[in-house]
């Protein structure tokens, strides 16, 4: 047995039972038992941002991605910290040995692989995983930077990497993150500009370079960017990248296309049915927003959000009795979201509920103390009160 902790916790991402089966075999005899299977690579990244992994074990064939493809995803991503990766497959290497090496994977496993194999590639990538001053060890103490909002720091680091790794995709993305973050823009796009001239191209460069198009006002440019992306990566994780930047940037219209596109594909995510209603209720069109609701609710249940929404739509459409009970089952899945008490709030004044409405600002600005229109309408309610 090699000397990492046994009580790591293992993400394994594959396509194909039997690769998985021969993978948790060989991981049975190195006793991790604190192992995770999937085989959906979308499903995956959120899992990865929600649950802390010590390790990913990525089959190069899994459902809406290629293993390569996600792992580069997984280095890039803003959002996600950086995680030892092994990547194997039963085809051929995906890339040069170099490339590999620069987003952290020492060596492409062929399938079937050994737990002999297994154990001495999982000592190695956590060897230099966790060794201080290794690029990797570099790259883990930048990315926890970012996600802290440390910019300067984040800045500071992504810049060193940058200089070391003689201006790599992975450490220019960093580095632009980092700037974007800091609100540096111009700075973000000069770095995005770099990447251009080099010969290292990526989703992940198009999407930042969107973002800061947007950040901008520059829409068009924008969907330029955006449009390229799904030209050349048409697939629902994609689709739902560019959606969620749009959604971000409140560019319900500029969606719209891309989700119907995607429905038509049969590439079914929850977002997409997000993205419908939200633009519906943008257009004033609240019966088509509670039709893309429960379209949603039927394919993937509700959320705290479409149940706000639902009840905001109700309420346009003078239903306070639907709309408290949407905003209540809102409060069911988040009991500390001010934005729903103020909604209950604005439904109960319409109903002539004073004192009710009043209980609920005092819980909206319980949980939201700066939330200036409770503030507005609670002090105007007590002036009327007292008057």
């Amino acid at each position: 047995m090699s000397n990492y902790d046994n009580n790591l916790s293992v993400l394994v991402l594959s396509a194909q039972k039997e690769h998985a089966d021969a993978v948790l075999k060989a991981l049975r005899k190195l006793e991790l038992t604190r192992v995770t299977v999937m085989d959906n690579g979308i499903e995956a990244l959120k899992e990865l941002q929600d649950s802390k992994f010590g390790f990913l074990i990525c089959d190069q064939n899994i459902r809406y991605i290629k293993g390569w493809l996600l792992v580069k995803e997984i280095k890039t991503a803003e959002n996600l910290p950086n995680i030892p990766v092994i990547l194997f497959g039963k085809e051929e290497v995906p890339d040069t040995e170099e490339n590999l090496k620069r987003y952290g994977v020492l060596k492409y496993l062929r399938f079937p692989v050994s737990s002999s194999e297994l154990d001495f590639m999982i000592h190695s990538t956590l060897s230099i995983f966790n060794t201080s001053g290794t690029i990797e060890n570099k790259y883990t103490k930048a990315k926890d930077s970012l996600l802290n909002n440390q910019n300067d720091d984040a800045i500071e680091r992504y810049s060193e990497l940058r200089s070391l790794t003689k201006g790599s995709a992975r450490s220019s993305l960093g580095l632009a993150q980092a700037y974007l973050q800091d609100q540096q823009v111009s700075k973000a796009n000069q770095v995005i500009e770099d990447i251009a001239k080099s010969d290292e191209d990526s989703p992940t460069r198009s999407l930042l370079q969107a973002k800061i198009h947007l950040k901008n006002h520059e829409l068009n440019a924008a969907m330029g960017f955006i449009s390229q992306i799904l030209k050349e990566m048409p697939d629902g994780f994609y689709f739902s990248k560019c959606v969620r930047l749009l959604m971000d940037f409140h560019q319900y219209p500029a969606a719209v296309p891309i989700c119907r596109e995607a429905l038509e594909k049969d590439l079914k995510r929850p977002e997409f049915y997000v993205c419908l209603a939200k633009d519906r209720y943008t257009a004033q069109d609240f019966e088509g927003a509670l039709s893309h609701i429960l379209q949603h609710e039927k394919a993937f249940g509700m959320t705290n959000e479409l149940f706000n929404l639902r009840g905001v739509c109700y309420k346009k459409r003078g239903n306070y009795e639907k709309a408290l009970d949407s905003y209540e089952q809102a409060l069911r899945l988040h009991p500390t979201d001010a934005k729903v008490y103020f909604n209950l709030a604005m439904c109960s004044i319409h109903m002539k509920r004073t004192d009710e409405a009043v209980t609920y600002l005092e819980s909206c600005l319980k949980y939201a103390p700066d939330f200036p229109k409770a503030r507005e309408k609670l002090d105007e309610i007590q002036k009327r009160a007292s008057a």
